[in-house]
């Protein structure tokens, strides 16, 4: 029930441990196939590595964290071509130099423009304080779904989850910023865990005992009925 259902490993081999242990003391030798059985069940439970779920509960949570304190500039869209334009500082104040450095500031921008957008990608428009609000949440939600796939066991949703989010980041978040690189780093460290390993049968073991038992009362009926 451990195993299966609450998916305890620790927890199912500490059982077997201690009802191999009551067996031993037992002194009886009828209980030789169930304690061979549970041996064999105990080793396929160590040869299972075990899943630190309040490990991967913990490091997604300090995810979460990261990403409520992004800021608008962590934004891919605050890269946009001309969005950053400075002006001229060694420039006259009176004026006359106007056209040169408007046509400086073309070039820059141009410059930009093919070097960070290479002109093949699209320019998103910028990103007011409440979209990027929402760009946050979203992202939250993906990483409180891996979440719960990680108490819940589920791998397929885990893994569904954490693609998402790591999609998120890579196609919204500017790559070059260190929160950003921090955060992504973290969730494809995240995303090669298992959260659901395979388990084996252990219920043989319980099966035999039932049968010794089962044959040990067959055993003293006959003798009190003689």
């Amino acid at each position: 029930q451990r195993l299966m259902i609450e998916k305890d490993i620790r927890g199912a081999l500490s059982a077997l441990e201690s009802a191999d242990e009551v067996l031993a003391e037992s002194d009886d030798i009828g209980v030789y196939p169930v304690r061979e059985q549970l041996a064999k069940e105990i080793l396929a439970l160590k040869s299972i590595q075990g899943v630190d779920r309040t490990g991967l509960y913990l490091k997604l949570e300090a995810a979460i964290a990261s990403v409520n304190e992004l800021t608008t500039q962590a934004l891919i869209h605050d890269q946009a071509p001309g969005f950053n334009m400075t002006e001229d500082t060694n420039a006259p104040e009176d004026g006359s130099n106007m056209f040169t450095r408007g046509w400086n500031r073309f070039l820059s921008t141009l410059k930009d423009v093919v070097v960070v957008r290479r002109l093949d990608e699209t320019v998103k428009p910028l990103m007011s304080p409440d979209q990027s609000a929402w760009a946050r949440l979203n992202l939250q939600l993906m990483l409180e779904e891996a979440e719960m796939a990680v108490l819940r066991g589920n791998q397929a949703l885990y893994e569904r989850a954490l693609d998402k989010a790591r999609r998120t980041v890579s196609e919204w978040y500017d790559s070059s910023n260190p929160a950003i690189q921090g955060l992504s780093a973290a969730l494809a460290e995240l995303a090669d865990k298992h959260v659901d390993p395979t388990l084996p049968d252990v219920s043989q073991s319980l099966g035999l005992l039932k049968e010794r038992l089962a044959g040990r009362l067959a055993t003293d009926s006959e003798g009190k009925g003689s």
